[in-house]
């Protein structure tokens, strides 16, 4: 099993292509870097990276963190789903905006969901997983 991993006040898990992000406080800019470095990473692997993300101590992402996420998203594409659980209704919703926002104004197409449980994001992980397919080994160039 690798360890836990710290990005400024959070701490974070890789285990193939799957991310487990524990969230302590505000996400800034390094923070949102690390976890998109991270899932561009496991991309170049794996068709797929899936984020869990533990919300419970997660505050209200800064404006240069969601920034990176934007910018990561719009200019390097990672294929990913992310389920974010136990946020406050805070997190919840300015993660949500942040989300349609991008689906709306950019066409992205996010398979993100922000939920109460761990069960239910585990949930939705598992159900992305069976309809994105099966891994893949990518070859070789």
């Amino acid at each position: 099993m690798t360890d836990w991993l710290a990005a400024g006040t959070h701490r974070y898990l890789v285990e193939s292509d799957q991310i487990y992000w524990e969230s302590h406080g505000s996400v800034q800019e390094a923070d949102a870097r690390c976890l998109t470095d991270c899932m561009i990473r496991i991309t170049q692997h794996h068709p797929r990276a899936y984020v869990l993300v533990d919300a419970r101590n997660q505050l209200p992402i800064s404006p240069a963190g969601r920034k990176v996420y934007v910018d990561v998203l719009l200019h390097q594409k990672p294929r990913f789903a992310l389920a974010a659980f136990g946020g406050s209704l805070g997190v919840r919703v300015a993660g949500q905006m942040v989300v349609r926002a991008a689906r709306l104004i950019y066409g992205l197409d996010l398979a993100v969901l922000y939920t109460h449980t761990e069960d239910e994001a585990r949930h939705f992980l598992a159900q992305e997983r069976l309809r994105r397919g099966p891994p893949y080994a990518p070859q070789p160039r």
